[in-house]
């Protein structure tokens, strides 16, 4: 498959359940508004980015689905970070 654009389609990642200071978190916050994942699918992008990245990104993203996995559609812009 082929992206078109400054686009990223990202998988959402499993976040942790307890912060690192103690504090449980929600479930339905966890799911609900992700902000971690890796990146599967690529468009012509300007950035240092590459499939297989995990990265952070803003909450402005659209949902996908493909043959039947669910992604996060979105601009390169909206990635702030690569984490190492």
């Amino acid at each position: 498959m082929r992206v078109i654009g400054q686009r990223a389609w990202i998988k959402a990642q499993e976040v942790d359940t307890v912060s690192k200071s103690g504090i449980i978190l929600e479930d339905a916050a966890k799911k609900k508004n992700p902000t971690r994942g890796e990146i599967i699918f690529l468009g012509k992008v300007k950035q240092d980015i590459k499939v297989g990245d995990t990265v952070i990104f803003e909450n402005k993203w659209n949902k996908i689905e493909h043959e039947g996995q669910e992604y996060m559609e979105m601009h390169e812009d909206n990635i702030t970070a690569v984490i190492g």
